[in-house]
């Protein structure tokens, strides 16, 4: 409308009047070539996702105009949904064990939720622990705690297998056999693997505070651990390269192998200072391996356990048989194993 009525003609006027850097066509005004740039502009309706899309698209050609933010994406949508729906008490839970422990606990009536720190207790009224008095109570509360003793104590001899099992394949077959690194260092390898990985067990059992002071390698870093018992190392081969057997404990015999051991581990050595040497050489060599193996049990640690006890209402559930079934047949250990 304004091109067919000239109006356009004033407009490019103005703004060559009004803009410095327009100054080079107030003697001939690109007319013509604005009403072409014009022209060429197709206007058409967009709604949100359209437009969405486009910035997607476009990104960076929007970016050189405008500052292009997005306002909303899948993620924060997913985020706000959960955040509503957990404001009215609706929990958006895809977790199947999740689910059920829901629908086990929700319609559980205030009275009859006792709540103690380690352990929680859903349908047992207050009254009924009320009357738990003295042995009773200390008896339930025992029981409870020899469930999560007894895990702890079999997880403890479970990751002490699996070091001794990627050792042997990782650190005795690839690095000591070959002559890559010398007997003596590879007496870090346990202790440091057992100390960094049973931490992982220990560290819910107590306050944060606790634990460090308890549990002093919870607080070292890797070098201050590895620093920590190679000393250990350094000052027991000391006393046996100057015959010192003195902390060898068993009978005759025992003493007399351990003998034989330790002359095996320090083969070569003629002073402690050798052995420091080689051992700070071949830590550099077994670091790499040791992070491998943390790595590797640490998979199958979680620093956060729960105990879930019910009673025997899955037996009327199919899929929970199912599920039953289905767990059995993966923790059933293989035949020979």
């Amino acid at each position: 409308m304004e091109i067919k009525s000239h109006t356009i003609s004033k407009y490019i006027k103005d703004v060559v009047s009004e803009y410095e850097s327009f100054k080079i066509f107030e003697n001939s005004l690109p007319i013509s070539k604005v009403i072409d740039l014009l022209r060429r502009i197709n206007v058409t309706a967009s709604n949100a996702t359209d437009l969405t899309l486009r910035v997607h698209k476009y990104d960076s050609l929007l970016s050189l105009f405008f500052n292009v933010k997005t306002v909303i994406d899948l993620e924060s949508a997913d985020k706000v949904i959960r955040n509503a729906l957990d404001d009215y008490g609706l929990k958006y839970l895809t977790d199947e064990d999740l689910k059920q422990l829901q629908i086990r606990i929700s319609n559980t009536k205030e009275e009859n939720r006792i709540n103690l720190g380690f352990v929680d207790f859903f349908g047992y009224n207050k009254e009924f622990f009320k009357s738990l008095k003295g042995e009773p109570f200390k008896q339930v509360i025992e029981a409870v705690a020899s469930v999560t003793l007894s895990l702890d104590k079999y997880l403890m001899e479970f990751i002490n297998s699996k070091i001794n099992e990627l050792v042997f394949e990782n650190v005795t077959i690839k690095l000591l056999n070959p002559g890559r690194i010398h007997p003596f260092s590879v007496g870090v390898v346990a202790p440091y693997l057992f100390q960094r990985l049973s931490i992982k067990v220990v560290s819910r059992k107590l306050p944060t505070e606790l634990v460090t002071k308890f549990y002093e390698q919870a607080s070292l870093s890797k070098k201050e651990l590895i620093d920590s018992i190679a000393i250990q190392l350094f000052e027991t081969s000391e006393r046996v390269m100057k015959g010192d057997f003195s902390q060898l404990v068993g009978n005759p015999e025992d003493i007399q192998f351990k003998k034989r051991i330790f002359t095996h581990i320090h083969n070569g050595f003629n002073s402690i200072e050798d052995a420091k040497t080689t051992f700070s050489r071949d830590i550099q060599i077994i670091m790499p391996t040791l992070d491998f193996i943390e790595e590797k049990i640490g998979e199958l640690l979680q620093e956060e356990r729960t105990v879930v006890i019910k009673d025997a209402s899955f037996l009327d559930n199919d899929d929970e048989i199912k599920k039953i079934a289905k767990t059995l047949s993966m923790i059933e250990p293989n035949p020979g194993a």
